[in-house]
């Protein structure tokens, strides 16, 4: 889902000043609950950013990202095992099928404490 801070700020979960907004999402990236590539300290207040969360992928079409599970993390040496892997992950979140995806792609690991997310290297993003 593509949002910006002033959109967070603005909405009643959070309705917070910006400092508290990003504090509150740092502090649940940690956790790996939620997803986003960004620096958040240096976003301004208008510009948009992707972000995913772990546990509901809602209705969003973005799929740089996916979480896996700190328990069911794996890294194989054998590059048709990590792609099989990546594409049993992929799948079972964004409930779409990892062919048309180039799963090579996904070189970057966050490593939160609960979840680890394997992402794309950042791409501009244009919101419409």
């Amino acid at each position: 889902m593509l949002v910006t801070l002033q959109e967070l700020m603005d909405n009643d979960e959070y309705h917070r000043s910006l400092l508290a907004v990003k504090r509150h999402l740092l502090r649940v990236k940690r956790s790996g609950f939620l997803f986003f590539r960004e620096e958040v300290s240096l976003l301004s207040v208008d510009e948009p950013f992707a972000m995913w969360y772990a546990l509901d992928r809602g209705e969003q079409s973005l799929t740089d990202a996916f979480p896996v599970h700190r328990e069911a993390f794996r890294v194989y040496r054998n590059p048709g095992l990590q792609r099989s892997y990546l594409a049993r992950h992929f799948e079972a979140y964004h409930q779409k099928d990892p062919a048309s995806e180039k799963l090579d792609a996904f070189t970057s690991k966050y490593m939160a404490a609960d979840f680890v997310w394997y992402y794309r290297p950042a791409l501009p993003i244009t919101k419409s």
